[in-house]
């Protein structure tokens, strides 16, 4: 294999580089496929005896180079064995027998963000970048100062071996209730939904007293199968070698007697439940702050599938087929030091977690929302409130889903022939397992009106005149808002009423909009409007789906700010699209 001009001009720069020495040339790698550097990097003061003044690293790079990732790795000979910050698990060695697997996390977290990337992307630089950062990299470890105090909090990696999730759900309350459970150890209820994802339940001690809580929403099934799980609650992060996660059962004890957890009398309390046949799961959680130095704010869970426990005829020689001589073969056998840990993909789900990319304030959010019509537009306007973190809706509709829908709708082709109000509100459970949406599948009328009390925010997307009727003749014991919203011939202009009020106000929103909502109507006189089906009366309101869900956005963007401002009174608005001279949407006017 011949090493390309690049690669060549690039590993003649390491000579610029103060304290690096380059010991062996270019080679080429067949297990691996790549090219690899052997490299010392010298520093002259150490405060951490896991940094030697002298250790050899390797880097690596693809053929195609400057393409692909550039790694540096410490070497098995002569190299750290220690897992620091900022680097991957170092507890495990590359097949190749070079170097260990722990690569130094030397790049810019905003590197794929950004256009200025930090690493640079050409062959000249690329490689002596890449050498420069982890000669750097080595001189804050040994001055342990990799991290500082402030820096966002980072777990070490425990390296997942099945793409499995186990979901729990935790924040700061539920941090709190934590801190006051006195058993540090017992089992779990997990739901599994047949899709490797599990969710956590309650937490019990071994007695059956409940611990802690777990609360979900409307998406997880009662009919769902329920696995009985164990945990082990620490005081801080399981880790050996200053910070390797464990990868053997002989790693995770040293990890846990270091925090006076002995892991084998914890196994021989909880594992009698898990002989029939099958694999368990064991949490072992810990608590973590949002930033170096910080108090601790949630508890963080790692997950270990365990192997098939001893049963039957598979006990220990010299002992009975029972409890007694299957532990002594579960310690000698599937809980040796030497055998590896098989951890999962584990994540919290917590609502804060999931709408961390963007939510409304709390104010909006705690509210109980009355979502009536479950049309197109209104079908758009719950998905957005739900992803903005709305986690009581309900959805009131008596209509079924026809395929004809679909050209605009958020349901899919299973839920023809269904209720929409049922399927939306099974939609938007799936967006969040938070989310406590339900469904009624009736109209609103004189009779039913009395259910608007349940709700804080009343929003109808009708576009029916007798569903405002019902709305201005029913009224509250309290204040509620009403929000309707309605949008035009081919969806150019949105009508937005917000009211503050204990009943709606019928008359001063036709006072308001009338003008508009006439120009409307002559319009869709004009326009032959499409016919759906055959019969008397099977007209279709033309729009794309992108035009409804522009004005579902713009609508949801208003009344997002109404809301949160507190405002008092009737608001009533009419938006028209507006278009440059090539006809280009250019937003919307306010008329």
């Amino acid at each position: 294999m011949v090493a390309s001009e690049k690669i060549l001009f690039a590993r003649r720069r390491f000579e610029e580089i103060k304290n690096l020495e380059m010991l062996e040339d270019l080679h080429w790698d067949d297990a691996s496929k790549q090219w690899y550097i052997l490299f010392k990097i010298s520093v002259s003061i150490t405060l951490n005896t896991e940094i030697p003044k002298e250790s050899m690293w390797y880097i690596t790079c693809s053929d195609d180079y400057p393409n692909g990732e550039v790694n540096v790795y410490p070497a098995i000979e002569g190299g750290i064995s220690a897992t620091f910050n900022h680097q991957s698990n170092n507890g495990i060695t590359c097949s190749n027998g070079l170097w260990r697997k722990g690569k130094l996390c030397i790049k810019s977290p905003y590197d794929s963000i950004l256009i200025d990337q930090t690493e640079p992307q050409n062959f000249e630089d690329k490689l002596l970048w890449n050498a420069q950062r982890a000669v750097g990299w080595v001189q804050a470890a040994a001055l342990n100062e990799l991290i500082k105090e402030n820096d966002y909090y980072e777990i070490p990696e425990f390296l997942v071996k099945k793409l499995h999730y186990i979901i729990s759900n935790e924040d700061s309350v539920s941090m709190m209730e934590w801190e006051d459970a006195n058993e540090k150890f017992g089992y779990v209820d997990l739901f599994c939904a047949g899709n490797s994802k599990c969710f956590v339940g309650n937490f019990t001690d071994i007695n059956g007293k409940i611990s802690k809580t777990t609360k979900w929403g409307n998406y997880i099934n009662n009919e769902w199968s329920t696995i009985k799980g164990g945990w082990i609650l620490l005081n801080k992060e399981p880790v050996i070698n200053n910070w390797q996660a464990p990868n053997t059962f002989g790693e995770l004890k040293e990890a846990l007697y270091k925090q006076d957890v002995d892991l084998r009398v914890v196994l021989e309390k909880i594992i009698s439940r898990f002989r029939d046949k099958r694999k368990h799961i064991l949490m072992i959680g810990f608590p973590i702050p949002e930033r170096v130095g910080g108090d601790p704010q949630i508890i963080h869970w790692e997950s270990i599938l365990l192997p098939v426990l001893s049963y039957g005829n598979k006990y220990a020689s010299g002992f009975r087929s029972n409890e007694l001589g299957w532990k002594i073969r579960d310690f000698r056998t599937i809980f040796k030091n030497e055998n590896a840990l098989e951890w999962l993909l584990t994540e919290n789900w917590n609502s804060r977690v999931i709408l961390n990319r963007g939510h409304f304030e709390n104010k909006l959010t705690r509210r109980r929302v009355l979502l009536i019509g479950a049309g197109t537009l209104a079908s758009y306007v719950g998905e957005q409130l739900v992803r903005g973190g709305i986690s009581n809706i309900t959805v009131m509709d008596d209509d079924i889903y026809k395929i004809g829908n679909s050209a605009r709708h958020i349901l899919m082709v299973d839920s023809v022939g269904k209720f929409k109000a049922i399927e939306l509100a099974k939609h938007y459970n799936s967006i969040n397992p938070c989310v406590n949406a339900k469904s009624i599948c009736k109209t609103l009328d004189s009779k039913n009106a009395m259910i608007l009390q349940d709700f804080d925010i009343i929003i109808d997307c009708t576009a029916n005149n007798e569903v405002l009727k019902i709305l201005s003749e029913y009224e509250n014991s309290t204040k509620k808002i009403y929000i309707s919203i309605s949008f035009g011939y081919q969806a150019n202009a949105l009508f937005l009423s917000y009211q503050r009020t204990r009943r709606f106000d019928l008359e001063q929103y036709y006072i308001e909009s009338k003008e508009k909502l006439y120009d409307n109507q002559k319009v869709i006189q004009e326009n032959q409007l499409p016919w759906e089906g055959i019969g008397c009366w099977s007209p279709v309101f033309p729009a794309l789906a992108s035009d409804v869900q522009l004005i579902a956005s713009f609508a949801t963007n208003i009344m997002k700010k109404m809301i949160e401002k507190d405002i008092e009174g009737n608001k009533f608005y009419i938006y028209e699209r507006e278009y440059d001279e090539d006809g280009v949407l250019k937003g919307f006017v306010k008329v």
